[in-house]
């Protein structure tokens, strides 16, 4: 029965999803994975479309979880240097500098910008792993670089 009302048309949208919810759910899911060209296009169209709302939508994200987006940089970005191990999570790194006592570890300073600085390095087969961070100040681990430690560290095992 088509509508001429596009309010009713709504309503009558709108009933029908509150009351098959769970169907509707698993019926998209179910069309999404059949046809995965098919919505990549779409999405695409709509893209192309209305790229302001898209942005926009994205920036409001972005700020509402800038730590989210801050740990996805820091991931790819070791992913991207070829770390054959990646298990340490900001979860892991807030620990470890609250064991450190937010002190660099070569020269005992207390500062709250610390940097991660791999024993090993992640250029020369290093993993990006508990075992192989400890918490630094940019001095400290600009001065390391891709060297020999600093001072003898023995990493927290958290």
């Amino acid at each position: 029965m088509p509508y001429k009302d596009p309010q009713a048309k709504r309503a009558n949208s709108q009933r029908y999803n509150a009351t098959h919810s769970a169907e509707n759910v698993d019926r998209v899911r179910q069309w999404r994975l059949t046809n995965p060209g098919r919505r990549n296009a779409y999405d695409r169209a709509r893209y192309a479309e209305h790229p302001e709302i898209y942005k926009n939508r994205s920036d409001k994200w972005n700020k509402a979880n800038l730590e989210k987006v801050r740990e996805y940089c820091r991931q790819r970005n070791v992913r991207r240097r070829g770390a054959p191990v990646v298990d340490f999570t900001r979860a892991d790194w807030e620990a470890m500098k609250t064991a450190y006592g937010h002190k660099c570890v070569y020269c005992q300073k207390k500062t709250q910008r610390l940097t991660q600085d791999h024993l090993t390095p992640l250029t020369q087969g290093g993993a990006h792993t508990k075992t192989n961070i400890v918490p630094a100040c940019q001095s400290c681990n600009s001065k390391k670089g891709t060297g020999v430690v600093l001072v003898p560290v023995q990493p927290l095992l958290l």
